[in-house]
């Protein structure tokens, strides 16, 4: 997938980062496990919210709530992507 939207940290690097640290760098900040997989929870409710164009802000343009909807796949997409690759599926957190 072409990210428009973000600068994410390569893929390798989040990989060798996790495995050596614990951590997991989506962008440019180090997150717990737990903590990426409450990010997860916290864009699928935006994603799923921000569809609904009334939940967005009355005076955003048409264009403006389409960048917004788009950013936010975007990043739930790559929390995804990397869900996968760190084996990470299986688990959940509240």
């Amino acid at each position: 997938m072409l990210y428009k939207h973000w600068e994410f940290k390569p893929l390798g690097e989040v990989l060798n980062y996790y495995r050596r640290t614990g951590f997991i760098v989506v962008t440019n900040w180090a997150k717990t496990e737990q903590e990426f997989l409450n990010d997860i929870k916290k864009y699928e409710k935006i994603v799923v919210g921000v569809q609904n164009r009334n939940n967005l802000n009355p005076f955003y343009s048409n264009d403006d709530c389409q960048q917004i909807r788009e950013r936010n796949q975007e990043y739930l997409h790559r929390l995804y992507t990397i869900k996968l690759r760190l084996g990470l599926y299986e688990r959940t957190y509240e």
